[in-house]
């Protein structure tokens, strides 16, 4: 799970043409988390640094369990 929301985090900072300081301030990071997060350096980020990330990005998640299944719903609360 961590490798794919590094990917989204790196895909969305890419595709907002993000420079590495405005990612930082952004997503509240050091450059070098944000460079950690661009080279998919998994074993240096936490999964709630990553949530948060997200969150500062604007999307919000809901998980809910329900008929032996886990299931995430995210969507994105603002515009950029």
């Amino acid at each position: 799970m961590r490798s794919d929301l590094m990917i989204v985090i790196r895909d969305i900072i890419d595709e907002r043409t993000l420079k590495p300081k405005k990612a930082a301030y952004k997503l509240g990071l050091t450059q070098s988390q944000v460079n950690y997060i661009q080279i998919g350096e998994i074993e240096k980020i936490s999964i709630d640094i990553l949530m948060k990330s997200l969150f500062r990005l604007g999307f919000r998640f809901r998980s809910f369990y329900q008929n032996k299944q886990l299931s995430i719903d995210v969507w994105s609360f603002k515009s950029h």
